[in-house]
Order: C-alpha cells, then structure tokens, then sequence
C-alpha cells in the first residue's frame, strides 16, 4: 500500500538573485523552491490571492522585491502558500466531485439508451 499523503506546499529553499534585473528601487526577482510541483489550482491561486507573485513547477516566483524583505516576511509566505493549498485541495476536490457525476450520468444515459434499444426491438406490429 502506498501513502498517498499529499506533500504540503511550502518553501525548501531560496535561490540566490540575478542582479541584471534589478530596477530603480533596487528590487529584483526572487525565486523560491517549493516542497513539491503545484497543481493547476494552485498555479492559478497565487497570483489570485498575491500580486507579484507567480508558482509555476516547484517554483515560487516573487517580482520587485529582496532578500531582506523575503526574510522579513517568510511567515507571510508560509500562510499565503498554505491558503493557496487550502484552496486548490478543495477546487481539485471539487473538480473531481463534478467529473464523478458527470461520469455517472453518461453511464446512466448509456444504460437507459440500452434498455430503450431492447424496448424498441421488442415491439412488433402484426
């Protein structure tokens, strides 16, 4: 049996800055490493819920800002990325509840066309 335990999403690592992008205010890129690649949900949930910020991969993105000011705010991170989790679990919840149903209704749509094929056999005129 395997766990199927998903891997909570936070940061593993920050990767060192380019220093070719820094603009006027001494802001730059900086990117993050995550525990893990993001789902669908949760790529299109960043940049929802944070502006400048964008997860793509494993990969947090965080546009005209600094190390000091990631360091000063890792918590900030850490409950943003949780959120965003939080809220792609329950679309990807919610997304699979839909497909459940509707694969539900196409198997019984493909049974009630059976029955009405062997029905409409059935009948005969004399």
């Amino acid at each position: 049996m395997t766990d199927t335990t998903p891997v909570p999403l936070k940061v593993i690592a920050v990767n060192p800055p380019s220093l070719d992008d820094v603009d006027e205010n001494g802001r730059y890129m900086v990117t993050l490493k995550l525990s893990r690649q993001v789902t669908a949900a949760e790529y299109h949930g960043v940049p929802a819920i944070a502006r400048g910020m964008r997860a793509y991969a494993s990969t947090l993105e965080i546009a005209r800002t600094t190390l000091e000011t990631v360091a000063e705010t890792t918590r900030d991170i850490a409950s943003l990325l949780a959120t965003v989790e939080a809220r792609g679990r329950k679309e990807d919840e919610h997304a699979a509840l839909v497909a459940r149903r509707e694969e539900e209704a196409e198997h019984a749509r493909t049974v009630e066309e059976e029955r009405l094929r062997k029905f409409a056999e059935g009948i005969k005129f004399d």
